[in-house]
């Protein structure tokens, strides 16, 4: 993997923190970690967090899958633009009516990935069990990953695009770390 691969996808990540913080930071200030000890604490959120790149890697190792086949058909240039011209039309359908593409599939999948987070925090207490959670949560509708998938489909290589999402997770985590942090020490 290129240097400036990872550095775009650090930036791209840490360039997104604020979102992250909106979006997913009430879910980090919400784990249930008041039964460890400070160090469990810190363990637990960290495994949280690196659950959530570990999910982030293996969709953009999918991706670059995908865009490899993309590429070796000799379609990336018609694929590019016809991606760009729907990322386009969705974000004008937004901004003129004011309503989302609603896909049910999607719909029942992220039900399904929610029920499993319930059942993975009512079932285990252990820290092991924030790694499984933070993965269950990579899987959560995300604009900004959505975004950092898209350019993930851009590289021809299997490693550059795992390595891009790995990147693009790294650069969230200082900010989700914080939070995480600073929620532990609010009483």
């Amino acid at each position: 993997m290129e240097w400036a691969i990872a550095i775009t996808g650090f930036t791209l990540g840490a360039a997104g923190s604020l979102h992250c913080i909106g979006m997913c930071g009430p879910l980090s200030l919400a784990l249930p970690v008041h039964h460890f000890s400070k160090a469990g604490k810190l363990g637990a959120l960290l495994l949280y967090q690196i659950g959530r790149i570990i999910t982030y890697t293996v969709i953009g190792l999918l991706f670059g899958l995908a865009g490899r086949m993309i590429y070796m058909a000799g379609y990336q240039q018609l694929f590019s633009i016809i991606m760009g011209s729907l990322i386009l039309l969705l974000a004008l359908l937004y901004f003129l009516h004011k309503k989302n593409l609603r896909v049910p599939f999607l719909n029942r999948f992220y039900q399904g990935v929610q029920r499993l987070i319930i059942r993975i925090l009512k079932s285990s207490t252990s820290l092991i069990s924030f790694l499984f959670l933070g993965m269950a949560n990579g899987l959560l509708p995300c604009g900004m990953v959505y975004i950092a998938l898209a350019t993930s489909l851009s590289f021809s290589g299997l490693a550059e695009s795992a390595g891009f999402m790995a990147s693009f997770g790294a650069g969230t985590l200082p900010a989700m770390l914080l939070v995480g942090y600073a929620g532990m020490m609010i009483r």
